[in-house]
């Protein structure tokens, strides 16, 4: 199953001494679907400035991240898909994405760990107003899931890639695309149905 993921950072606010260490708090909305998104070339193009997208890729966990000043958030929104122009098993296309699914709710989660120094990219991000820490964070943690720590492993090595997209919208617009599609779909095969049952 495709999982579409999306995080929010805030700061506690503190009434203490201004030197207090800052407290966050986020807010993680997750949602799963019944079968792999399937990317397009035209699906790719749509989400602007991606990441080298590498040539022998076929299951991909596509990543934006933003910090917005006026409300002083830090965001993350993540897709797990595959994409339609490899040729390969269905069967495989789906044991690679659940597994990739699973690696990105471990690091959603590890993300989410409060704690200390473990705290230390968030402090950057809201000191410096940006993303980099977060985004060095997410790099880490991933290459350390998809290579097996922490029990995960990954149907065909080297054929699965961390993206980057630059809109957060961009790639919410997707899932929301594929779930219209797949709720037409299912009208459809409902439809079908009805009619074989009346002939």
């Amino acid at each position: 199953m495709s999982q579409f993921t999306e995080q929010i950072w805030t700061v506690i606010s503190n009434d203490e001494e201004e030197n207090t260490n800052p407290s966050f708090a986020c807010h993680p909305q997750s949602t799963r679907r019944a079968r792999p998104i399937s990317l397009t070339k035209h699906n790719l193009r749509s989400l602007g400035s991606i990441s080298c997208l590498e040539d022998n890729t076929n299951t991909i966990l596509l990543s934006a991240s933003r910090y917005d000043p006026t409300t002083n958030t830090l965001s993350r929104t993540s897709l797990t898909a595959v994409r339609s122009d490899k040729r390969i098993p269905m069967t495989e296309f789906q044991v690679s994405v659940d597994a990739m699914s699973q690696v990105d709710g471990l690091l959603s989660r590890k993300l989410e760990e409060p704690g200390g120094e473990g705290d230390a990219w968030l402090v950057s991000c809201f000191q410096g107003e940006n993303t980099k820490a977060l985004l060095e964070k997410e790099e880490a943690l991933f290459s350390e899931l998809r290579d097996g720590d922490g029990g995960v492993s990954v149907v065909g090595e080297g054929r699965v890639q961390l993206v980057r997209a630059e809109s957060p919208d961009a790639v919410k617009q997707l899932w929301e695309q594929a779930l219209e599609f797949e709720k037409r779909e299912s009208c459809y095969d409902e439809d079908s149905e009805a009619s074989e049952d009346s002939d």
